[in-house]
């Protein structure tokens, strides 16, 4: 567990040029926590930095992308089974919800001797009738498990302190009890099985679920593993924050350009997605949006600013858009979006444009999209939104019409 100051593990993506992954990499005992691009970590509030982890994983959580080769996915281990750590939050936020697990179900046989269930021997005994008398010679009775208690204690208090080692430290500086105990994978495996097919309680079922998790991942027998929890490709969830912040018509056929390859009788149809189009009914204008996670957005040079491969491919859709005749050519916007650090109040930036050159200048004043805009925006304070709201996009809106 680290010793030292939470803000010692915590990193910007900024200062860490050699990997392009953002999240949490554990290795040795150690965390070492990097935030995406435009988002530097409260390193003197332990207290909102705690915050700021959380923000990270929640994000991570909800817009990961599809782990297509085992490399980017949000689970990792170099073993490539999986780092648990939603099952690691579960058990800790359960037990600073509940404390430790107690047996909440009650378990019962037939029997002649023992605590009487009488509503459950009504139900399942056949009375023995003698005359105007009733009477039972076998009940429905609580039965003790003293052994499943003990165990199913022992498992938990095993897995608490596995999670408070494992993450409890980037939440809270509170450590439960050491309890000393030794993990037992293929005891505490089969034994949580069995209690996961026997329960019939929601929440215990999935208490047991995640307390499996972990004892599987647990590294007690001597392996050095390594952990990772985050992904080589945050630009996919950048995409996903600009869109939910901003985006509001489906990429569909009718707005999507199409190309053809004729090889064979039928043609073979390669299509571009644009990442966001946002459509102001109200003055029937569109806004085709690119987000670019690039480092440009706080050091603004050539080499690090959109590619020319991406100019041209903005001024398809727009083309198409405007082939389709679905707005005015002249209400037709383009924009890159990069993400950056703000040291103000002020969110979203415009930092410049890009123009091509084999257009003639009368025509790239009279249709706007020709020109396309450099927006920059704040990091955290698109991490911290996931949602619309007017005020945000009208701020955009303005800054792309008016280039300022």
């Amino acid at each position: 567990m680290p010793s030292c100051s939470l803000k010692d593990f915590c990193f910007s993506k900024n200062a860490e040029k050699d990997s392009d992954f953002v999240g949490i990499h554990f290795k040795d005992g150690k965390f070492r926590i990097i935030f995406p691009i435009g988002f530097a970590p409260s390193l003197n509030d332990e207290a909102l930095l705690r915050k700021e982890i959380l923000l990270l994983i929640s994000t991570l959580r909800k817009f990961r992308p599809e782990d297509k080769s085992n490399k980017n996915s949000e689970f990792k281990k170099n073993d490539l089974q999986s780092f648990p750590i939603s099952s690691y939050l579960f058990i800790f936020r359960y037990f600073m919800k509940n404390g430790y697990y107690r047996t909440k179900e009650e378990f019962y046989k037939k029997s002649t001797s023992g605590k009487i269930s009488w509503k459950m021997t009504i139900k399942q005994v056949r009375p023995v009738l003698n005359g105007e008398n009733v009477s039972y010679l076998e009940f429905i009775t609580k039965k003790p498990n003293y052994n499943d208690d003990e165990l199913i204690s022992i498992i938990n208090k095993f897995c608490v302190y596995e999670s408070f080692e494992k993450i409890g430290c980037l939440f809270t500086s509170f450590r439960p009890k050491n309890p000393h105990i030794r993990c037992q994978k293929k005891l505490f495996s089969s034994f949580l099985k069995r209690k996961i097919s026997e329960t019939f309680n929601d929440d215990d079922r999935e208490l047991f679920k995640n307390m499996l998790a972990v004892i599987q991942g647990n590294d007690s027998d001597g392996r050095k593993i390594e952990y990772f929890y985050g992904t080589n490709e945050f630009h996919n969830v950048w995409e996903k924050l600009v869109d939910i912040a901003f985006g509001n018509v489906e990429k569909d056929s009718n707005i999507q350009p199409h190309f053809y390859w004729h090889i064979t009788e039928k043609p073979l149809k390669i299509t571009l997605i644009p990442d966001t189009i946002m459509f102001n009914k109200g003055e029937n204008k569109i806004y085709i949006l690119d987000a670019k996670y690039y480092r440009a957005g706080n050091d603004l040079n050539s080499s690090s600013l959109p590619s020319a491969e991406s100019v041209p491919k903005q001024l398809v859709y727009a083309e198409r858009i405007k082939t389709k005749k679905i707005v005015q050519p002249e209400n037709i916007y383009n924009a890159f979006i990069l993400p950056f650090e703000s040291k103000s109040q002020t969110k979203i930036e415009y930092f410049g444009f890009v123009e091509p050159d084999w257009i003639d200048s009368k025509i790239i004043e009279k249709y706007p999209y020709y020109k396309i805009q450099g927006i920059r925006i704040d990091t955290r304070f698109l991490m911290e939104k996931q949602f619309k709201d007017d005020k945000t996009i009208k701020n955009l809106v303005n800054i792309i019409e008016n280039r300022e």
